[in-house]
């Protein structure tokens, strides 16, 4: 299977891989403990003022019944400094906005340790097994030699599932390819919410998303892992996460695309194209159509709301932008691309 298909599912253009790596981070800090949330801050070197240097798809939903207005924005969830300001239209849609809606509150989770624990169970085994009972042998010694390779290995790491290695050896790649997770786009829209006193809609929950990671079968988190394995994978997958965040930051409907291409297809045994199919079905139809209802809802009841959620669940046939239309709500892109 060519990586780059995997890695457009898997990599910055989604969030619960990212809140895999901010748990793995903060779960093991001595002394650490639920505490009241403190205002956020804008992260070190973004400047919010000026002319910008990106353009990426931007949507405005309308409805001709209801009186409501929602903007929706795909996000990176991994970016650099420079990717700010951001278009002047944008910050104006959102300033316009009473209310900012995403996938979940990812401060609100950094500082609530209930929150973390409770997500936890969801991505360690709690049968008594470990990680290398449920891979083969080959995927284990390779994900093993791949994590101490980064330096990130732990003993405490055989209690986690695949998908949390995944995540571990992402971040990594992230960092690699001059990204951070400090610059994503939903982070600083969260962030500024928060500081300006907007409402915020979390259109799932921390728990939801990992829920659904953990509950890969063995076979589709194994597949995953194995993306990251190969010798020079490291080094590939840090191209495609550059080639993606060019590609966003232009405005390219192609490279927000999450569509499998024939050759691929055809180089997959019947087992992968049904592991496959899981991670589609549960990763992106279902949250999409979670993503559009909740667009509609906001319409509906005649609110403005800002929504930025990953870029990949707004491009495609069972994306968010074609599903509100075929619902018969004008979705325009403010730019005529896409």
């Amino acid at each position: 299977m060519k990586k780059k298909q995997i890695l457009k599912l898997t990599a910055i253009l989604l969030t619960v891989l990212q809140l895999a790596a901010l748990l793995s981070g903060c779960i093991f800090v001595p002394g650490f403990g639920e505490a009241e949330a403190p205002l956020p801050t804008i992260a070190e070197g973004i400047v919010e003022t000026g002319e910008s240097s990106i353009d990426p798809l931007f949507w405005e939903v309308t409805s001709e019944q209801y009186s409501g207005k929602v903007y929706l924005l795909g996000s990176m969830h991994a970016c650099t400094a420079d990717t700010y300001p951001l278009p002047a239209h944008i910050m104006e849609a959102y300033s316009g906005s009473e209310a900012v809606a995403v996938e979940c509150d990812i401060l609100e989770f950094e500082n609530d340790m209930a929150q973390q624990v409770s997500a936890m169970q969801y991505i360690m085994y709690s049968d008594g097994t470990k990680i290398a009972d449920h891979l083969s042998e080959e995927s284990y010694n390779s994900a093993v030699a791949r994590l101490k390779e980064l330096g990130i290995y732990s003993t405490q790491f055989d209690r986690y599932k695949p998908m949390m290695w995944s995540s571990l050896i992402e971040g990594e790649i992230v960092e690699k390819a001059g990204l951070s997770y400090d610059y994503g786009v939903d982070s600083y829209l969260l962030a500024k919410a928060k500081i300006d006193g907007k409402t915020v809609l979390q259109i799932e929950s921390v728990e939801y998303q990992y829920s659904m990671m953990g509950g890969f079968s063995d076979g589709l988190q194994e597949l995953l892992l194995q993306d990251y394995l190969p010798e020079n994978a490291v080094e590939e997958q840090t191209a495609v996460i550059k080639e993606l965040f060019n590609g966003w930051k232009t405005g390219d409907p192609a490279a927000m695309s999450n569509k499998i291409d024939e050759e691929t297809l055809a180089g997959m045994t019947e087992e992968e194209r049904q592991y496959v199919d899981e991670y589609f079905t549960q990763m992106l139809d279902v949250r999409n159509l979670r993503m559009a209802d909740a667009a509609e809802s906001y319409v509906k009841r005649g609110m403005t709301v800002f929504l930025v959620v990953g870029a990949a669940h707004m491009v495609d046939e069972n994306g968010i932008v074609n599903t509100l239309r075929e619902r018969g709500y004008t979705v325009t892109e403010q730019g005529g691309r896409y």
